[in-house]
């Protein structure tokens, strides 16, 4: 998903402070009614929290105090989605609008609190549906439910060759058998047609570079099957969805298509588990936040796995290399890092490995948490 809000956040280098409040929000009443209200009192506990904090200097703390009264004004609770994302730093101040749920949080640290914005970026994919009828081929640019039609010199597409075969004028003595063999032809005429119809419109995706997306094929069965069967893109088509299409309700054509690409997702994440499962006994994959830290930090990260709202209080050695989830009277040299989880997550993408979010309890097996490794873990 191309997002230049969320690929700033995302860059972010270190700073003081940096302010990161997630917020549930809700699309109905009355639960929405609420919203404005518990969002307030959340900015007010925000301030006095940051009011706190000794180490960061005077003009710092007025630029984020003043952000976060500015929010209070601008952000509309009756257009708002599943969720808010606020990223406030003296150098950057961004609000994004989660459309998934999210759990409340609050954080002030020198980093930004990044796990919905790249749970975002890996959900919300950009992808493109084509969408076909008989008569006409529409393409669409999708992120999520939203969809937008594409307009250019050769889309949308239409059908404008008329059937030129004639019916027979006159009928002889056996009119049944002949009426039959023209019904035969003029349907055999009609699916050559339309099939090169469909190999035409496919053939003009590739004058458009930006259209190199995964694709969903919508249309009724036998067209989808007609357009896969003869399309050049076989490599993009990620899914298929057979309906008779109404090209005035693109808001159902939207959230039929992303249905599909997110049980299409589900899939390969299941898919992915049950790879990971057949990992263990290879000492390929590690367990549980302690090991994955351990594997992490010795830069063995090829994919981490973790459910998207797993977080986890943890101690971090002064030295970086070791991770408790007790706090004891030994642990003196352990600082305490409120979502260890988070950190690894961090030090993974550090280590050039890859970020994997699957369904929250989908990792039950592996205590939340499981990274795939570059090469045998030894111990």
């Amino acid at each position: 998903m191309n997002n230049p809000k969320i690929d700033q956040i995302l860059s972010h280098k270190k700073e003081t402070p940096c302010i990161t409040i997630i917020f549930p929000t809700h699309r109905v009443s009355p639960e929405r009614r609420k919203d404005a209200l518990l969002f307030s009192n959340l900015i007010e506990e925000t301030k006095n929290l940051l009011q706190l904090i000794d180490h960061t200097e005077a003009f710092q703390k007025k630029i984020v105090l003043d952000e976060l009264d500015a929010y209070l004004k601008i952000i509309d609770f009756t257009h708002s989605e599943d969720g808010i994302g606020i990223y406030i730093s003296p150098t950057v101040s961004e609000l994004i609008y989660f459309p998934f749920e999210v759990e409340q949080k609050v954080q002030i640290d020198t980093i930004f609190y990044t796990r919905e914005l790249r749970y975002f970026q890996q959900t919300q994919m950009d992808y493109g549906i084509v969408a076909l009828s008989q008569k006409r081929v529409n393409i669409y640019l999708a992120q999520g439910p939203k969809i937008q039609l594409v307009h250019n010199d050769n889309f949308p597409l239409d059908y404008t060759e008329e059937y030129e075969y004639t019916k027979p004028s006159k009928i002889s003595s056996h009119g049944s058998i002949v009426l039959k063999q023209y019904e035969k032809e003029k349907s055999t005429i009609e699916d050559i047609r339309r099939i090169d119809f469909f190999k035409h419109a496919d053939q003009l995706l590739d004058k458009y570079p930006k259209l190199n997306l995964p694709l969903v094929v919508v249309g009724e069965e036998k067209e989808v099957a007609d357009f896969i069967a003869i399309s050049k893109h076989p490599q993009n088509i990620i899914g298929e969805l057979h309906t008779n299409l109404n090209f005035d309700a693109i808001h159902l054509l939207g959230d039929r298509a992303w249905e599909e690409v997110q049980q299409i997702k589900k899939i390969e994440n299941e898919n992915a588990i049950k790879e990971l499962r057949e990992l263990i006994g290879s000492e390929m994959v590690a367990i549980g936040i302690v090991d994955v830290w351990r594997a992490a930090n010795a830069g063995n990260s090829l994919e981490l796995y973790v459910e998207k709202d797993f977080a986890k209080v943890g101690y971090l050695s002064k030295d970086g290399q070791i991770v408790k989830l007790e706090y004891s009277g030994h642990n003196k040299n352990f600082l305490r890092v409120n979502d260890i989880v988070e950190k690894i997550i961090h030090l993974v993408l550090e280590k050039n490995g890859e970020i994997v979010f699957v369904a929250n309890e989908s990792l039950e097996d592996f205590d939340g948490i499981a990274l795939k490794l570059r090469y045998p873990d030894l111990g």
